[in-house]
């Protein structure tokens, strides 16, 4: 089994310009948690109301430009056994006509995203490839749909072709990827879950530094678990605390309430009056997008929402230091006990507090706590103005560092485990299936609100 790796360590990736950095569940001294990028993560299947919830799938693909090859409705494909996790194996054969650079292609199953691969389109047209995938839930019927994922210019789904086969060649006893996570929840927690949720993260380019792996998280009383399964066969579990003084994350429900202050170096041409439209701005865009979702399920008030409030504290202390709670409530006369996070926006061109921690962006941990803040929680930092509202440094506190202060990894699925999810997350990250935001284990009552969740026994 691998060590424990994720709690308290430092997890980078590049969004929207913004570095962004998490010290959530731990990694080991000298092992890297995250990489330069996210790669493909998806989860287990979308509730009935998906078509309603999606916001950036208009259908704008071209018809034909992706399509499988020597399959047909109808048609067997005989899986085997992977050596090392035990679970079955299958590949198709796809081919593309698209000469656009910036692409990926995405392959479904049943719904989940099971693979996400590099598309050369400097190669000979057509271009052919195979893909590998597992077929997740045993022998029997399938719906494939391979789809060239546009990063560059729509963040959409360029194109996708679909087909019906029937998996067989897996051998009885064989267990689906729900069951065997059934099986690790109760052998590593004593958690009986029926309906765990489950994604598939598969490591798009070599380069990248995190491993392939089928990866659950599960929100259940005050903690989130999380469990990996790589596919070396290898297998790591962590848990975080939520709402509690000696923990580490926020729960992702009701409303949090935020202080955002705002601390000049005064070496940029960066403005209060921006700054703060920028969080406005920011601030609004995300709360309607969660009670827009909210509603579409069927739900009368949001899942979550955030209050804030903002505070001019003038010029650092101590350059490359964030401010104290002391500090903060004498220089802005608000006490950071009274909130449940504490963020702490730098205007400084040398970016010498946050930039320690390897980009624009961090997430420290520890909100939420009954005590109240009591340091600051996340961090960010604005290094030159000129940007409309939503255009700032308010995009990367609400839509990405406050996720991952709620326990969000970047191997976490964003929304549905399509492709089409997948392409949507230079945006924002809205890890539905993995917050407990959908009904995993159909009793009609959506998991983080569900005194049962994930049909708990």
């Amino acid at each position: 089994m691998k060590p424990n790796r994720f709690n308290l360590a430092i997890a980078i990736v590049l969004c929207a310009g913004l570095a962004c950095n998490h010290p959530g569940f731990q990694a080991p001294s000298g092992d890297r948690a995250d990489g330069p990028t996210p790669d493909a993560a998806q989860a287990t299947l979308p509730p009935d109301s998906k078509e309603t919830l999606v916001e950036a799938t208009t259908d704008t693909s071209t018809p034909g430009l992706i399509r499988f090859v020597g399959i047909a409705d109808g048609d067997t494909l005989v899986a085997s056994i992977d050596k090392a996790t035990g679970f079955p194996t299958a590949a198709v054969r796809i081919e593309s006509d698209s000469d656009v650079s910036a692409l990926s292609i995405g392959l479904d199953a049943n719904g989940l995203m099971v693979a996400h691969v590099g598309y050369e389109a400097s190669a000979a047209l057509p271009y052919q490839r195979d893909v590998i995938w597992t077929p997740w839930a045993g022998n029997g019927e399938y719906e494939l749909r391979v789809s060239l994922l546009d990063w560059d210019r729509a963040h959409a789904v360029l194109s996708s072709s679909t087909v019906r086969v029937q998996v067989t060649g897996i051998p009885p006893g064989t267990p689906t990827i729900h069951e065997k996570f059934i099986q690790l929840y109760q052998q590593l927690y004593g958690l009986n879950l029926s309906a765990p949720a489950f994604a598939r993260y598969n490591k798009l380019f070599p380069e990248a530094l995190d491993d392939a792996r089928w990866i659950s998280a599960a929100y259940v009383g005050d903690s989130v678990y999380e469990i990996a399964i790589f596919d070396d066969g290898q297998v790591a579990n962590t848990t975080g605390l939520l709402n509690r003084d000696d923990g580490s994350f926020c729960r992702p429900s009701g409303t949090i309430r935020m202080l955002a202050v705002l601390v000049d170096y005064g070496n940029t041409n960066v403005t209060i009056p921006e700054l703060e439209a920028d969080l406005s701005f920011s601030l609004n865009r995300s709360n309607q997008r969660w009670e827009d979702y909210s509603r579409a399920i069927g739900l009368a008030e949001p899942i979550l929402q955030v209050e804030l409030t903002t505070a001019a504290a003038g010029a650092p202390v101590s350059a490359g230091q964030f401010l104290s709670a002391d500090e903060i409530r004498s220089r802005t006369g608000y006490d950071p006990a009274s909130f449940d996070v504490t963020v702490e926006v730098d205007i400084d061109a040398a970016n010498q507090t946050v930039g320690q921690y390897g980009g624009r962006g961090v997430s420290l941990g520890g909100g939420c706590r009954p005590s109240g803040s009591g340091s600051v929680n996340i961090g960010m930092n604005a290094e030159a103005g000129g940007f409309q509202p939503g255009g700032g440094p308010g995009g990367s506190i609400f839509d990405h560092e406050l996720t991952h202060g709620m326990g969000w990894m970047h191997w976490w699925p964003n929304q549905y485990a399509d492709s089409a999810s997948w392409i949507q997350t230079y945006y924002a990250w809205d890890p539905y299936l993995f917050f407990g935001w959908t009904d995993a284990d159909g009793d009609g009552v959506i998991e983080i609100l569900d005194a049962s969740p994930y049909g708990l026994q």
